[in-house]
Protein backbone atom coordinates (compact mmCIF):
# COMPACT_ATOMS: atom_id res chain seq x y z
CA UNK A 1 0.00 0.00 0.00
CA UNK A 2 1.25 3.48 -0.85
CA UNK A 3 1.80 5.61 2.23
CA UNK A 4 0.94 9.31 2.06
CA UNK A 5 3.30 11.71 3.81
CA UNK A 6 2.94 15.25 5.13
CA UNK A 7 5.26 18.11 4.20
CA UNK A 8 7.04 17.70 7.52
CA UNK A 9 7.56 13.97 6.96
CA UNK A 10 8.96 14.49 3.44
CA UNK A 11 11.30 17.22 4.71
CA UNK A 12 12.59 14.87 7.39
CA UNK A 13 12.97 12.01 4.90
CA UNK A 14 14.93 14.18 2.46
CA UNK A 15 16.79 16.05 5.20
CA UNK A 16 15.72 19.47 3.97
CA UNK A 17 13.54 22.22 5.43
CA UNK A 18 9.77 22.24 5.16
CA UNK A 19 10.09 25.49 3.20
CA UNK A 20 12.23 23.69 0.61
CA UNK A 21 9.49 21.08 0.20
CA UNK A 22 6.84 23.82 -0.13
CA UNK A 23 8.95 25.59 -2.77
CA UNK A 24 9.43 22.34 -4.68
CA UNK A 25 5.69 21.67 -4.44
CA UNK A 26 4.72 25.12 -5.69
CA UNK A 27 7.08 24.84 -8.65
CA UNK A 28 5.83 21.28 -9.41
CA UNK A 29 9.30 19.79 -8.95
CA UNK A 30 8.01 17.16 -6.58
CA UNK A 31 4.89 14.99 -7.05
CA UNK A 32 2.08 15.86 -4.65
CA UNK A 33 -1.65 15.58 -4.13
CA UNK A 34 -3.95 18.33 -2.94
CA UNK A 35 -6.90 17.29 -0.81
CA UNK A 36 -8.75 20.48 -0.07
CA UNK A 37 -6.20 22.61 1.75
CA UNK A 38 -4.02 19.62 2.64
CA UNK A 39 -1.05 18.53 0.56
CA UNK A 40 0.20 14.97 0.71
CA UNK A 41 3.07 13.15 -0.95
CA UNK A 42 3.32 9.53 -2.00
CA UNK A 43 6.25 7.80 -0.29
CA UNK A 44 6.55 5.53 -3.32
CA UNK A 45 6.79 8.48 -5.73
CA UNK A 46 9.26 10.34 -3.51
CA UNK A 47 11.45 7.25 -3.28
CA UNK A 48 11.22 6.71 -7.04
CA UNK A 49 12.19 10.33 -7.70
CA UNK A 50 15.12 10.38 -5.32
CA UNK A 51 15.92 6.67 -5.46
CA UNK A 52 18.29 4.96 -3.10
CA UNK A 53 20.42 8.09 -3.02
CA UNK A 54 18.64 9.40 0.07
CA UNK A 55 21.40 8.18 2.32
CA UNK A 56 24.08 10.10 0.42
CA UNK A 57 23.18 13.76 -0.13
CA UNK A 58 19.54 14.19 -1.16
CA UNK A 59 19.78 17.93 -1.79
CA UNK A 60 22.73 17.55 -4.13
CA UNK A 61 21.09 14.61 -5.89
CA UNK A 62 17.87 16.60 -6.27
CA UNK A 63 19.73 19.58 -7.74
CA UNK A 64 21.49 17.32 -10.24
CA UNK A 65 18.24 15.64 -11.30
CA UNK A 66 16.36 18.93 -11.63
CA UNK A 67 19.20 20.43 -13.67
CA UNK A 68 19.18 17.41 -15.98
CA UNK A 69 15.41 17.54 -16.41
CA UNK A 70 15.52 21.25 -17.22
CA UNK A 71 18.22 20.64 -19.84
CA UNK A 72 16.02 17.91 -21.35
CA UNK A 73 13.05 20.29 -21.42
CA UNK A 74 11.00 18.14 -19.04
CA UNK A 75 10.52 20.98 -16.57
Amino acid sequence: MNELLTTKEVAKLLKVSEQTIRTMTNSHEIPHYRMGKMIRYSRQEIMALFGGELEADPVLDWLIKITQRRKEGKI
